[in-house]
């Protein structure tokens, strides 16, 4: 019951946004430099995590799409790691209020919940981030990354562990669109 109340709620705001506004917001240019992101990728990782020794190399996938009326980027990333299947999913979307990029970040490796925040560099073809969530043992922790579009059918990310200032790459995946 209270979720049918809660709906209810939702829905007659925004029917009474749309009527106030005559329609909906739309996505804007910030959702297109998302849209970059957007289809099936093929990955190569190399990871160095901390207590193994040298580096640890794989392969995954990623599948990611503009959803939600087109304002979040939802990708779904799969692998294996140690062993072990791997799952990871982001939702990605512009902020027009804080006028930035947010989203969460989820994987199976743990229960814990990671914020990002991020911006494109000018000419859009390098994504900026930083995710903050619960480390192994709870407290927080911080990672930088940077996604760089090398042309529409190859992107790299690296990924750092931020501590007391000091970033120590954790992560590398070349991507690879599928043809």
């Amino acid at each position: 019951m209270k979720k049918a109340t809660v709906l209810l709620a939702v829905l007659a705001s925004i029917v009474s946004l749309v009527e106030a506004e005559d329609e909906l917001p739309k996505p804007g240019p910030e959702h297109q430099l998302l849209a970059q992101f957007a289809g099936e990728w093929d990955a190569k990782l190399t990871c160095n995590f901390p207590g193994t020794e040298g580096p640890i190399e794989t392969s995954g996938s990623q599948s990611a799409k503009l959803d939600v009326g087109g304002f979040f980027l939802i990708a779904n990333f799969k692998s294996e790691f140690f062993g072990q299947p791997f799952k990871g999913h982001a939702v990605t979307g512009y902020d027009p209020f804080q006028k930035k990029y947010t989203g969460v970040w989820v994987d199976s490796m743990g229960p814990g919940v990671y914020q990002t925040t991020g911006e494109f560099t000018k000419d859009g073809k390098t994504y900026n981030e930083t995710m903050t969530g619960p480390g192994q043992d709870g407290k927080p922790v911080k990672f930088r990354s940077v996604m760089k579009i090398n042309d529409e059918n190859h992107m790299t990310f690296t990924m750092y562990s931020v501590e007391e200032g000091k970033d120590t790459q954790m992560m590398k995946i070349e991507y690879t669109r599928k043809k």
